[in-house]
């Protein structure tokens, strides 16, 4: 026996079949809008991870600061 062709509920148990198909249909018959609405979204969220880090410091500055921080906590007091 092969797989089924059901899609497999067990993992989530808050869902029935009916939802499942509903969803799949509904992406069927609106596939351009909703790849159009997921390359949106992915669009936003890459602009959105870019400004984030613009505004971050810089991974280098970052850990030059922290193993400068550590220098003068492991240093010792007569130096």
């Amino acid at each position: 026996m092969g797989p089924s062709r059901k899609p497999s509920l067990r993992a989530t148990p808050t869902l029935n079949l009916a939802d499942v198909y509903g969803a799949i249909a509904y992406y069927l018959r609106h596939r351009n809008e909703v790849d159009q609405y997921i390359h949106t979204r992915r669009q936003e969220a890459e602009k959105l991870r870019q400004e984030i880090e613009a505004k971050q410091p810089s991974r280098v500055e970052l850990r030059d600061k922290l193993l400068a921080r550590k220098d003068l906590t492991h240093a010792s007091p007569g130096e």
